[in-house]
């Protein structure tokens, strides 16, 4: 498996470009949580003691899938915001209309390359769910596997908000910068407060 696309995508991380970077690891992260919440609940619909949970299996493991190919998405759309500031930052600033254009595209992309992180934040909460969900049901044996992909989606979520912080730094839109701290401090706070449910509900398997 390291072998594969896996090695690529870390082997492109480490080289000198800022893209890939924190946003599209922090995406990656956040796909294995809810792909190994989703492992679980897949694993669980063969056991015969999870019969009666089918339904609810069922229904964890189409949310995970589909959160799992939005973070996914993630990784390249990360990316591919932050080149909207570069392609800004390279506009001539000779006169001063083309100085004022070109500070208008770069606030632009720096919305961009703010939204799509902050929506990797709330992917990576819809991943916390998964886990959260399975965790309620899991066998022992799997408990580590929930704990694990619980702890990825929640490094996933922060991450992505060090990279929405880190962009609204350079946008000079008061009222957009506010909304937007607002929504990552609601939905890091729920990331923790469900991060903790899962773990007390691992530990009392392991």
């Amino acid at each position: 498996l390291a072998n594969r696309i896996t090695f690529d995508f870390v082997d492109e991380v480490s080289r000198d470009s800022p893209a890939p970077g924190g946003g599209s690891v922090a995406a990656l992260s956040g796909a294995l949580g809810a792909a190994l919440g989703t492992m679980v609940a897949n694993l669980s619909t063969s056991k015969a003691r999870f019969e009666k949970f089918k339904s609810k299996l069922a229904d964890i493991s189409t949310k995970g899938q589909n959160t799992k190919d939005k973070l996914i998405k993630a990784i390249d759309d990360d990316t591919s915001a932050f080149d909207e500031v570069i392609k800004a930052m390279r506009m001539p600033k000779d006169t001063e209309k083309e100085k004022k254009l070109r500070n208008k595209k770069m606030q632009e992309g720096y919305k961009i390359a703010t939204l799509v992180p902050l929506e990797t934040l709330e992917n990576c909460k819809d991943a916390l769910y998964i886990c959260k969900d399975i965790s309620e049901l899991m066998d022992e044996s799997m408990s580590s596997d929930v704990g694990s992909g619980a702890l990825m989606a929640n490094a996933g979520a922060n991450a992505a908000a060090y990279n929405v912080r880190i962009n609204l730094k350079s946008i000079t839109d008061k009222s957009f910068s506010s909304k937007t701290i607002k929504k990552l401090e609601a939905s890091l706070k729920d990331c923790k407060n469900t991060l903790k449910t899962i773990l007390d509900n691992v530990e009392k398997c392991l």
